[in-house]
């Protein structure tokens, strides 16, 4: 019920639940653009300054920034003709947000309060590249959802050592995508 309150009173309540956001690692990717230096090649000696530095840095965009944003924000920080930057081959924009208001989230919604009723049901983001930005010129409604149930344990998992899902989370993946096939193609 706490979570309803916040979540309907955004106008209110959004600083005091963009603070409890940045709290912890996960959700305050949800909220900003994210920084992850991936890979660094430099000196090969442990007492001889490198004379050539190449860094990758992976940024996961927050919907409304582009490359383009991102590469002015990163030559602006480092303020150095010695530093060039250069977009990788093969990044893309971030998909477009799509809207709450279409038939195709009413019918998402529906399913997950069938299979998950406890749950509060709220557009957010998703914090990951996925296959659906191949999508993006295909069709408007594009919703990146995992009808799973994860806990801190399970998020330190993804993409880690020992990745799985729990039998439970599986079987309800099942009910859920059945039962959103059955929603969207009309049949009861």
């Amino acid at each position: 019920m706490p979570n309803r309150v916040v979540l309907s009173n955004l106008w209110l309540l959004k600083p005091v639940l963009q603070r409890e956001l940045e709290k912890g690692a996960t959700t305050d990717a949800m909220i900003r653009t994210t920084t992850a230096l991936t890979i660094f090649n430099a000196g090969n000696q442990d007492n001889v300054l490198p004379g050539k530095v190449d860094a990758t840095v992976n940024f996961r965009l927050l919907p409304g920034e582009t490359e383009t944003s991102i590469i002015d924000h990163v030559k602006r920080a480092t303020a150095s003709d010695r530093i060039t930057i250069a977009p990788r081959t093969g990044n893309t924009e971030p998909p477009p947000v799509t809207s709450t208001a279409s038939a195709s989230y009413r019918a998402l919604n529906r399913t997950i309060r069938e299979i998950f009723p406890d749950v509060v049901v709220a557009p957010g983001l998703m914090v990951a590249a996925t296959d659906s930005r191949h999508f993006a010129g295909v069709t408007d409604n594009i919703f990146r959802f995992s009808p799973v149930r994860a806990n801190a344990e399970d998020l330190t998992r993804f993409h880690g050592t020992n990745e799985r899902l729990g039998v439970e989370n599986y079987a309800d993946m099942i009910r859920f995508y059945r039962r959103l096939v059955q929603n969207t193609a009309g049949a009861q």
